[in-house]
């Protein structure tokens, strides 16, 4: 299992060419059985620059997901100022192929016809002017979590501040089009199910209304408990154009 740092600068800006050593990450395993969180790297360095987005990798040869739900964080403690937001992520499907099969099933517990039009695997779309309700579950546990967030951006080295869309279970619909949205109200995220996982996504039509169709986004979940920040799931967000524009009769 690879884990990437990503870092940004000048208002997400990619922070290219920073020093391995001035990088730290601390990598903590949660047994999925019994709760137990082991230390895994205490901060140690990346091993390499991955392209030219701002991501700095070091993987873990012996991360067995099947057993153990990963958290990880990263430090910069260079010379160079960065954005203050920065992401650790995992690519899981460098993990053992036993893992990758015995990994907990996502079910959907929406319609047929909801699923067709908001959901594809962890694909979302987002039909420009609809309200959007999207169950995601087998997230692994929340238990414990402090803050929960959804984000979406055109581009993954853009600040929080900049994000299409940007909700959190605390606080509703933050950003919306790379500004404050007006109406926290209109976006939510609910817990259904904490041990498990599921919870629900919405964001109503009348913010839906205001993206821009053609546009293709890339999302993910994040949850934050105790001290271990992890990435619940990540994929893709497709706004589609809206043909019927009338909301009254």
């Amino acid at each position: 299992m690879i884990f990437s740092a990503l870092f940004t600068k000048s208002d997400g800006e990619p922070a290219t060419g920073l020093t391995l050593t001035d990088i730290e990450i601390y990598l903590y395993a949660r047994a999925k059985t019994t709760g137990t969180v082991t230390t895994i790297w205490d901060g140690e360095h990346p091993t390499a620059e991955i392209g030219t987005v701002g991501h700095y990798a070091k993987e873990y040869a012996d991360a067995d997901s099947h057993t153990y739900d990963y958290f990880a964080k990263a430090v910069y403690t260079g010379s160079e100022t960065l954005d203050s937001n920065f992401s650790v992520q995992q690519d899981p499907m460098t993990d053992h192929p036993t893992a990758i099969w015995g990994y907990a099933t996502r079910t959907l517990t929406q319609t047929a016809a909801e699923v067709q039009a908001a959901l594809e695997g962890s694909r979302i779309t987002i039909h420009r002017g609809d309200d959007l309700s999207v169950s995601l579950t087998g997230l692994g546990s929340l238990a414990g979590r402090t803050h929960l967030w959804l984000t979406a951006k055109a581009s993954e080295s853009y600040p929080d501040t900049k994000a299409t869309i940007q909700i959190t279970e605390t606080g509703g619909l933050l950003y919306l089009n790379s500004a404050e949205a007006g109406t926290p109200g209109n976006g939510s995220i609910t817990v259904d199910d904490e041990d498990a996982g599921d919870i629900t996504i919405v964001l109503a039509a009348v913010e839906t209304a205001k993206l821009e169709s053609g546009t293709t986004l890339t999302y993910d979940v994040q949850v934050l408990i105790g001290a271990m920040i992890t990435t619940l799931t990540e994929s893709s967000v497709r706004v589609t154009s809206d043909v019927t524009r009338a909301t009254s009769a």
